[in-house]
């Protein structure tokens, strides 16, 4: 997919309110969406991503329960005890089993006291939903097996949040059409992208930034990976490699481009592409910006107050700590009172500076200073 043009007109009103969204769905913090499908490629992987999500939901201290299906060994912040060894297992053990780990079941003692803290909040993080679909009676799975629908709306709940990924390179092997099989369902890619509230789709810094100079240049953008089409080429130059001014060699690949699509309670939806910066060293804090804010993307955006707020992050702040243009021209405008008084007429001391008004009823003998 082609990158965004920048649109200068509306990236300050993005600035403030796609910016925070964005942040407050990353952090887990006031209401999180409750299905989360991210779609992932051999050009990008996830996996940053992934990791941003369980660092900033441990430092909100959300139980997070690791469902896995291809990785050998769980992330540094998950738990042992939270891992779920899915490959293998049927869908319904496999509810019953994520379920259990959840902290969602309130004891006996607990249930007739008055609810004076709220639920611990859960975060269930499935690492291939490619073999989830398989396993479900949509991607011709086991006889009597669950649906995939069903499956995935047992899970949700008030304190529970799903985190899943999808990969599109993967291809989905058909199998043969049985008596109970339905001609006219949906695509399983197509119902999971249906079903999630929040639809994050990852690319290649650096395959969205050729992309984007190549349309500056009004020639047609390149294809990278697959899209290619030559044959025996899997994976483009460029392929997992990240951006940043501060990272080294080894920290490039920690930064990624996503298109986020969420979709709230009133039916209306909100897309917006950011630009995630992830370290992995404790010195430097993550950043996330709009695409458009990005100095290889757009060099000509003038980021606001980029002098006066170099040391603070305001992406948790529900108010922007920069000054437009005009503001600063108008900022430069104002006379102080303690410029007057440093002036060579000034400086006296003790004098009080007053000039009247129109509205005034200026006494010459009564209103002398």
């Amino acid at each position: 997919m082609a990158p965004p043009k920048a649109n200068e007109k509306t990236v300050q009103y993005r600035r403030t309110h796609n910016l925070l969204l964005g942040t407050r769905l990353l952090s887990q913090r006031g209401t999180p969406s409750p299905f989360t499908l991210i779609l992932d490629s051999l050009s990008q992987s996830s996996i940053p991503l992934v990791e941003e999500y369980i660092a900033r939901a441990k430092t909100a201290r959300v139980n997070i329960v690791y469902v896995s299906f291809t990785t050998p060994r769980p992330p540094k912040d998950v738990s042992r005890l939270k891992v779920i060894r899915a490959r293998g297992k049927p869908l319904d053990a496999l509810q019953k089993e994520i379920m259990a780990t959840t902290e969602t079941v309130v004891p006996v003692e607990k249930q007739a006291e008055p609810a004076s803290t709220p639920q611990t909040q859960n975060l269930v993080i499935i690492d291939s939903m490619n073999h989830l679909v398989a396993s479900s009676s949509e991607g011709g799975g086991q006889k009597n097996s669950m649906s995939l629908a069903f499956f995935l709306s047992s899970l949700l709940a008030p304190s529970i949040s799903l985190l899943a990924t999808y990969h599109v390179d993967i291809p989905r092997v058909s199998q043969p059409p049985t008596a109970n099989a339905n001609a006219y369902a949906p695509d399983p890619a197509d119902l999971l992208k249906y079903l999630c509230t929040t639809l994050i789709t990852v690319h290649s810094p650096s395959h969205i930034f050729a992309q984007k100079r190549a349309l500056d240049k009004s020639l047609p953008p390149p294809r990278f990976g697959l899209e290619e089409g030559i044959e025996g080429a899997i994976a483009s130059l460029g392929t997992n490699t990240g951006w940043c001014d501060t990272c080294t060699a080894k920290e490039r690949s920690r930064g990624l481009i996503y298109e986020l699509e969420h979709r709230r309670m009133s039916g209306r939806a909100m897309t917006e592409w950011f630009f995630l910066m992830c370290h992995p060293s404790k010195k430097t804090k993550e950043k996330l910006i709009l695409l458009e804010d990005h100095p290889a993307y757009n060099p000509a955006i003038t980021v606001p107050a980029a002098e006066s707020t170099e040391g603070l992050d305001d992406s948790d702040l529900t108010f922007s700590l920069g000054l437009t243009a005009k503001q600063k021209v108008d900022r430069d405008g104002v006379v102080l009172p303690y410029f007057d008084a440093q002036s060579e007429d000034g400086g006296t001391g003790g004098r009080i500076l007053y000039v009247p008004g129109r509205e005034d009823d200026w006494d010459d003998e009564e209103d002398e200073i």
